[in-house]
């Protein structure tokens, strides 16, 4: 009796995994395990059992993966799926989505900086949930929507504060918070 031949070749492409090697080691039921890299960075072992078609994307290194919706459709890889910037960016699609406004903006597109360029406080990265120094994506002119030129990320009391108001209301207010305040 002769042993078949591996399914499965060195640097072949299942979904998101890339076989790496051969191990050698079979699980219970006999199948061939490999060492694979999938396409979030993760080494893991799959069996070839566990391999589905070449051309279905739905297959991951495990079921926490990151390039795994909710929704179970695949997120293209751009090593920031768990950055303040992604949150940022999905928040804002989704957004755009439910409001039916414009959005054509990447990751990269989003910069998150130390300080609130308006009201100059240090920016709290990492905060999940929203807070006065925790930032969030403006969009410049708020009809425009979600897209290039027209994103800046400021701190949320500034969003807040600035919202939906025209550069008249906001005049208007710089003058008469003074004679508020002073009362």
């Amino acid at each position: 009796m002769t042993a078949r031949k591996p399914t499965v070749k060195i640097g072949e492409k299942y979904g998101n995994l890339t076989i790496i090697e051969e191990l050698n080691k079979r699980n219970n039921s006999g199948s061939r395990i490999y060492l694979v890299k999938c396409d979030c960075g993760n080494l893991c072992e799959k069996a070839t059992d566990k391999l589905r078609r070449k051309r279905d994307p739905n297959v991951y290194c495990s079921k926490k993966c990151p390039l795994i919706r909710r929704d179970g459709k695949h997120l293209i890889t751009h090593g920031k799926t768990k950055s303040q910037e992604y949150r940022l960016y999905y928040l804002s699609k989704q957004r755009s989505k439910q409001k039916n406004i414009p959005f054509n903006i990447d990751v990269d597109d989003i910069f998150i900086p130390e300080f609130c360029p308006i009201l100059n406080i240090k920016l709290q990265k990492n905060h999940i949930g929203w807070s006065p120094d925790a930032p969030t994506l403006d969009r410049i002119v708020p009809e425009k929507g979600y897209v290039k030129g027209n994103i800046k990320v400021i701190s949320g009391k500034a969003n807040v504060m600035k919202n939906n108001a025209t550069i008249d209301e906001l005049k208007t207010f710089t003058k008469n918070i003074f004679q508020y305040l002073q009362e």
